[in-house]
């Protein structure tokens, strides 16, 4: 499923939570792994002052990547953003997935997208996970449940098929979980329209549970997969019980091989409370297991 998977490491927290991530998904996988820490080299100053700055900004990069440890290889990357230098990377080596940490201002056990991962979800070259906030300090994890947002569309197809993907590799089930979202009402009566109020709801119930139907039909037979309707909000996809990790499909439109934030991918990196990952709208078939690289840190 994945070939290579990049974390951004900056030896924060929520960076380890990302690390604790990344490498979950490919001791599952079998991906290589890169973890990357973005500096800026001094590109806006003077020739005078920018290389000794550069080094010193690059010296301290490595010896934040000095606490990775083994199993993952080490880079460090000269940008002027965080988000800039993980895209740019992620293109460089042609990545399948980018990890990063949530947000310091996230509640504990659930995922917020800082600045990094909401740049990088308007436009990255490939998927992107974001671990919740705790989820390093938590210990080992398991993935025995993979869920989906499922709506019968192309986006959740591919990203149920890359979640079955993973499923079979960590030998996990899939749930497929489709959400009816009533209008939210203006004004004086704010809030979601009660079901009984607003007949076409019944309809798009229907809708959804047939292709719910016609997704099950199709399910592998090596994989266990369940399904579910329910109704509620965006978020309720995010409050799920049982579940280990939620993918979700991109937006359905854009550049193809693109993790674009959408109306359902928007509320969910603020507020799931397990990891998510966003499948990257026309993404690679999977490229096969590869096997980690030693650390050894280089300059891109």
């Amino acid at each position: 499923m994945y070939g290579t998977i990049i974390v951004g490491f900056d030896g924060s927290d929520q960076a380890r939570d990302g690390l604790a991530l990344g490498r979950l998904l490919s001791g599952i996988t079998g991906a290589r792994l890169v973890a990357a820490a973005v500096y800026d080299g001094g590109g806006g100053m003077r020739e005078a002052y920018r290389s000794e700055w550069r080094a010193e900004m690059r010296g301290t990069a490595e010896t934040t990547l000095a606490e990775v440890g083994a199993g993952a290889e080490t880079v460090a990357v000269d940008s002027s953003s965080a988000a800039r230098g993980l895209h740019d990377l992620a293109e460089r080596e042609e990545a399948d997935l980018v990890v990063v940490g949530s947000c310091h201002r996230g509640r504990v056990g659930r995922v917020l997208a800082g600045s990094v991962g909401e740049r990088l979800l308007h436009g990255a070259p490939c998927g992107v996970a974001i671990a919740p906030r705790g989820f390093g300090a938590a210990g080992s994890a398991a993935v025995g449940v993979v869920g989906v947002g499922y709506d019968g569309g192309p986006e959740s197809r591919a990203a149920l098929a890359g979640a079955v993907e993973l499923a079979r590799a960590a030998g996990a089930r899939v749930r497929i979980v489709a959400l009816v979202k009533p209008p939210e009402r203006l004004g004086a009566k704010a809030g979601p329209v009660p079901a009984g109020e607003w007949a076409p709801l019944a309809g798009i119930r229907r809708e959804l549970e047939s292709a719910v139907d016609e997704a099950l039909a199709q399910s592998p037979a090596d994989v266990e997969v369940a399904a579910e309707v329910i109704s509620g909000k965006t978020e309720d996809l995010g409050e799920q019980e049982d579940l280990d990790l939620l993918v979700i499909g991109s937006r359905g439109y854009g550049p193809m091989r693109r993790a674009l934030l959408g109306s359902t991918s928007i509320p969910l990196v603020r507020h799931a409370k397990y990891p998510l990952i966003v499948f990257a709208r026309g993404a690679r078939p999977a490229t096969g297991n590869a096997q980690p690289a030693a650390g050894a840190t280089a300059e891109t």
